[in-house]
């Protein structure tokens, strides 16, 4: 069997119902809002939903081209086809358009042929499709299989086909294509409506009274309306957080088919909708509250639209393979009190909107096992604006934190737990100030550049449990007798990869008798007279 042609085949039967689709449209002109309608092409070997005979005999070519022709068509964005790049291809492409996966190449110029003649292609940004972006992170596009190519295409939000109105036939090109997802969420109120009288993307609609469990009107409002945006949003940043799947991974299950409110006790949804959880936001209106994701398999970015679900109190989206920056839109959620990023493989600097989370209390930009981020750039100052915080977890395996340690955390009176591992660019002095976090339980300073003495001020830290300054080879001086005065202290640390700092032992150094030292005070040097 020619596996290659019964895709085709089964895609122009779907083109067709969305070109009779259209004709519908014209007929009847719809003057409410429809509930989401899915069209799907289902991979080879599964069971196909039966269709018209009359639409299923259509040939590829009358079917893709099929369209109205009494009908004003929308006015559509004209604007020049971009030819994709080597970073789009994540390879090199020759003059000729030629490289090692052409059929890629193809898909993608397809891709961008189609984007150019949606009425609306870049509104409110639904759609990131750019030769400036690698492919594997466009919106909804999925590239899979060796040779790769475009496998699956997921326009979520679109309000097809009528936004497909001229683009039928790009659709036909995508002769790989496994998956074609395309919600239709709401029609127009008259076939004469063109592109410039249309709502903007973002007001539109997108979940429905299925999804929130009551009756929602044309104009988007419900009597959780806070809610309905909250869901929209989540619509919006799926495909962005997903990316281009790992084989055999699971998407998210959010979609607006599918309920939201059916939740457990907790306000954890119980049924699809993994991960996410309902709550009351400070004035009592029912609100996401939590998006747990950890190992999800997710593969795309964190989008900036993270940043209007604002009454979000937990976000964790660790142990994926996110990449990108984090976004400054994340200082928006005021409400956030826990903030879970580790083990990705986040880039860029630290946005200094992470200060402006006052309700944090722990935040985790940590890394254990092969998942790292690295962030380049300095620790923002503006942390010390956290002062409910407790924990702090910063981990850069790649070397890209420069300058030192803000003496601004200092302030951070409510922390127990500071580890900052993994930069040995990150130089200076431990901050004294350190000194002044009377909480504090845990201190890891492990695998840095930091230089001079260790601060006396730490013997101000009477919670002190465990001190970790593994791996910081150019500390020097003698070991601060005040740590004597530690009474809760029982691990120390100083080792520099089987070796010792040249840190020494004052002679009238008496730790507690139940504190580990690692290496033993008899390893160390004696620190010279009068040190």
């Amino acid at each position: 069997m020619k596996r290659p042609l019964i895709l085709a085949a089964v895609v122009a039967l779907v083109i067709g119902l969305l070109a009779l689709g259209l004709g519908q449209y014209d007929a009847a002109p719809s003057t409410h809002a429809q509930a989401a309608a899915t069209a799907t092409v289902a991979p080879a070997g599964t069971t196909a939903t039966a269709a018209p005979a009359a639409t299923a005999t259509a040939s590829p070519t009358t079917t893709a081209t099929a369209s109205p022709t009494t009908t004003t068509t929308p006015t559509t964005t004209s604007t020049t086809t971009s030819t994709c790049t080597a970073t789009t291809l994540g390879e090199p492409r020759r003059a000729t358009g030629a490289t090692t996966d052409t059929g890629l190449a193809k898909d993608c110029d397809t891709l961008l042929a189609l984007r150019d003649k949606l009425p609306r292609p870049t509104a409110d940004n639904w759609l990131n499709w750019s030769p400036t972006l690698p492919l594997t992170s466009w919106t909804g596009v999925t590239v899979a299989g060796t040779p790769k190519r475009v496998t699956a295409l997921r326009l979520t939000g679109a309000n097809a086909p009528y936004h497909f109105r001229g683009a039928l036939a790009e659709l036909a090109k995508l002769d790989a294509l496994v998956a074609l997802h395309i919600d239709v969420y709401e029609t127009p109120t008259t076939t004469a409506t063109t592109a410039s009288e249309l709502a903007p993307v973002a007001s539109r609609p997108t979940c429905t009274a299925t999804t929130l469990g009551e009756s929602r009107a044309k104009t988007g409002t419900t009597t959780d309306t806070d809610l309905a945006k909250d869901c929209d949003t989540l619509l919006a940043i799926e495909p962005v957080l997903q990316g281009t799947l790992a084989s055999g991974t699971v998407p998210l299950n959010w979609d607006p088919a599918l309920a939201l409110t059916s939740t457990d006790a907790t306000g954890k949804v119980t049924f699809n909708w993994n991960g996410v959880t309902i709550g009351t936001d400070a004035s009592g209106n029912k609100r996401v509250t939590r998006l747990d994701l950890p190992g999800k398999s997710l593969m795309g970015t964190i989008p900036t639209q993270i940043g209007d679900l604002t009454a979000l109190t937990h976000l964790d989206l660790g142990r994926n393979t996110l990449r990108g920056a984090i976004p400054t839109q994340i200082g928006k959620l005021k409400a956030l009190t826990s903030l879970d990023l580790r083990n990705n493989q986040l880039g860029g600097a630290l946005p200094t909107q992470l200060g402006d989370l006052e309700a944090l209390t722990t935040l985790i930009l940590g890394a254990y096992g092969r998942q790292y981020n690295t962030f380049p750039g300095t620790i923002p100052t503006q942390l010390g604006n956290l002062s409910l915080l407790e924990t702090f977890s910063l981990h850069d395996a790649n070397h890209g934190l420069r300058g030192g340690i803000p003496p601004q955390l200092g302030k951070l009176s409510n922390l127990t737990s500071l580890d900052i591992r993994h930069g040995d660019l990150l130089r200076g002095r431990i901050p004294p100030e350190l000194g002044n976090l009377a909480n504090l339980e845990k201190l890891r300073l492990v695998s840095l550049g930091l230089t001079g003495t260790i601060p006396p001020e730490l013997g101000n830290l009477t919670k002190l449990e465990t001190i970790r300054l593994k791996g910081n080879s150019q500390l020097t001086g003698a070991l601060p007798t005040q740590l004597g005065n530690l009474p809760a202290l029982e691990f120390l640390d100083l080792r520099l990869h089987g070796r010792t700092t040249s840190v020494c032992v004052p002679a009238g150094l008496a730790l507690p008798t139940k504190v580990r030292v690692l290496p033993a005070l008899t390893t160390l040097a004696a620190c010279p007279a009068g040190n």
